[in-house]
C-alpha cells in the first residue's frame, strides 16, 4: 500500500505515527488534531484510511473510538502480519 494518505491523531512523531508506519512504511502520514477529525479525513476523502486506537496501555480499551468507528460508518479492517503485535491500533477505511 506504497504512497497511501493516512490520518491519525496526534502530531508528528507521536506514537499512533510510529504504529501507522510499522504497518504501511511507504504511506504519507496526516496527522490530526482529534480522533473525530481522523474519521472525517477519511470521510472527505482527504485520506484513504484513518489509524485510531482501540487500546491503550495505561487505560485499557478505548470505548469512544469504538463508539466513533460505528457512528461514521467506517469500516474496521484488523491489521495483519508481524506489525499486528506490535501496535495496538486499527486501521479504518473509507467503504
Amino acid at each position: 500500500m506504497s504512497d497511501k494518505r493516512i490520518a491519525f491523531q496526534g502530531e508528528p512523531g507521536a506514537y499512533s505515527e510510529e504504529a501507522l508506519y510499522l504497518l504501511h512504511p511507504d504511506a504519507a502520514s496526516q496527522p490530526q488534531r482529534e480522533f473525530r477529525d481522523v474519521a472525517e479525513a477519511v470521510l472527505a476523502r482527504r485520506a484513504e484510511y484513518g489509524l485510531l486506537p482501540i487500546e491503550n496501555s495505561l487505560v485499557g480499551s478505548v470505548a469512544t473510538n469504538f463508539d466513533l468507528i460505528a457512528e461514521s460508518g467506517l469500516r474496521r479492517i484488523r491489521p495483519s502480519g508481524p506489525s499486528q503485535a506490535k501496535t495496538a491500533s486499527s486501521t479504518v477505511p473509507y467503504s
